[in-house]
């Protein structure tokens, strides 16, 4: 460590940077976290999103950075997500070789042998974006136990610092709150676990079913290095093709 007078500070030229989602959402060796309950197209999203990146196109109207993608994905089956893959690729016109998926029930990150495998992929593929689908399936800790979760999150940044990818992790809320008979929106405090990552990440959006099992509402919650501010936003999924659209005053964009 070496402390920088002021006058060094101020006189610094800092690299370039260039966000992998624009609007401050996700910069370089920073943290997302989607979250969201049961039913709430969690792991399309996180497809989707890797697609995004791995083919450089919109991420829900917000510019990408395109760049090699690592998804480990340990709730569906492998086959069940091979035909996921080629429904989306197939509805949404994708050719890419940026894209890797690791499908591990049974990996736990939190582990020397699971981090082992984890980061020989991630020097393998050098991903600008690794997606961990879903937190709870690669930790062995509690997820409501801090010393078991900061375990996790050190381990986290160690990776991003050596290897310069950013994270996003793929999570659930916890139960619904109910005062008086009314549900309690408490934004991001309803992210199930410890709280440990409210303060750990840089972006945490929560993922809205709604009535028609075809939308969500996506809420912006924790944006620490947006310079705008980023409104909640529809989107409607077409379940023939996979392809997501944004919704704008009741209509498809």
């Amino acid at each position: 460590m070496k402390a920088d007078t002021l006058g060094e500070l101020l006189a610094w030229t800092p690299p370039s940077i260039v966000p992998v989602i624009g609007g401050g959402l996700l910069l370089p060796e920073t943290k997302m976290i989607l979250y969201g309950r049961y039913k709430s197209w969690k792991s399309m999203i996180a497809m989707h999103t890797g697609m995004c990146i791995a083919t450089g196109k919109k991420w829900f109207g917000f510019s990408t950075t395109r760049g090699n993608v690592l998804i480990l994905q340990s709730e569906i089956p492998k086959a069940q997500y091979q035909k996921r893959a080629s429904k989306y690729v197939a509805g949404n016109n994708i050719n890419t070789d940026s894209l890797w998926i690791a499908s591990e029930p049974y990996i736990k990150i939190d582990k020397g042998f699971g981090y082992t495998d984890l980061e020989r992929d991630i020097l393998r593929i050098h991903p600008l974006l690794v997606i961990i689908d879903p937190l709870y399936k690669v930790v062995s800790g509690r997820i409501t136990d801090e010393y078991d979760m900061r375990q996790f999150t050190d381990r986290m940044d160690v990776l991003i610092n050596k290897y310069h990818f950013s994270l996003i992790l793929i999570h659930h809320d916890r139960k619904e709150q109910v005062f008086e008979g009314q549900a309690v929106n408490m934004g991001s405090q309803d992210m199930f676990g410890t709280s440990i990552f409210l303060d750990w990440c840089d972006t945490a959006i929560k993922i809205e079913p709604q009535e028609t099992d075809a939308e969500v509402r996506l809420i912006p919650d924790i944006l620490r290095h947006a310079e705008d501010d980023v409104k909640p936003f529809m989107v409607s999924i077409d379940r023939s093709t996979l392809r997501f659209s944004i919704k704008v005053d009741g209509q498809d964009d």
